[in-house]
């Protein structure tokens, strides 16, 4: 799978499947920016993509502001010289029934997941069609494909991150950008640990796992139509369109 000579973007770089996926694309050849809100972890991911030979670009970003998401695709463009792939990672969820969600938590979760892959996207697109080649992965969940309970903020969220990437594959594929969504299963993150600490990790799927399918997605060949990848421990289910 060779990347050489491709620049990525990733957000929610700094730890969990965006270190993964930054990693793994350093080692197919692409240089990173990543991009999150902590800048330790972000060093420790960038430490990651220099030992595989490949430039790393450290981003603090807050990817629900406009400002940010525009000087983040800005910077990777000026330091890094263009940009090829933008893989929308950052998350948030909330896991309380629908009567008890506040409107704040809401709109964070929205924020985050919709408004964030939004900002990033639209600003990382002028890029890519002038350069007739492009890739956009969201990195959804197995909750964007069907409703679980007391996750009803996150389950709306990657639902439209399922219905984004969709909508979006099909305003772009005829100018050579194709977009892609990843649904993780349970998965050994920071996030879902928070959730269920006494969970036994050796059930779950690797941030390694999803970095691998987020690389067999952008390795593509640009007819290919496999626009959609399910990843649960032990299971790889692909839907094209």
């Amino acid at each position: 799978m060779n990347l050489a000579g491709r620049v990525a973007v990733v957000t929610g770089a700094g730890r969990g499947i965006g270190r993964a996926t930054a990693r793994a694309l350093a080692e197919a050849g692409a240089d990173v920016a990543l991009a999150a809100r902590s800048a330790n972890q972000l060093a420790e991911a960038a430490a990651d993509v220099e030992a595989c030979g490949r430039r790393a670009l450290v981003v603090p970003t807050d990817i629900t502001q406009p400002d940010a998401c525009a000087g983040l695709i800005a910077r990777t463009t000026a330091e890094l010289g263009r940009l090829d792939i933008l893989v929308n990672n950052a998350g948030a969820v909330i896991r309380d029934p629908l009567a008890e969600t506040s409107i704040e938590d809401w709109q964070h979760v929205q924020d985050v997941n919709v408004l964030g892959s939004f900002l990033c996207t639209r600003a990382a697109l002028p890029h890519m069609l002038s350069n007739g080649w492009g890739r956009v992965v969201f990195v959804a969940s197995g909750a964007g494909l069907r409703g679980v309970a007391n996750r009803t903020a996150y389950c709306a969220a990657k639902f439209a991150q399922v219905g984004m990437a969709w909508a979006l594959d099909e305003e772009v594929k005829a100018q050579g950008v194709r977009a892609h969504v990843v649904c993780p299963g349970p998965t050994d993150t920071y996030m879902r640990n928070q959730g269920f600490p006494d969970e036994d990790r050796s059930t779950l799927s690797r941030p390694e796992d999803m970095a691998a399918a987020i690389l067999y997605l952008l390795t593509l060949p640009p007819s290919a139509y496999v626009r959609e990848l399910s990843v649960r421990p032990g299971n790889v289910a692909a839907s094209s369109s």
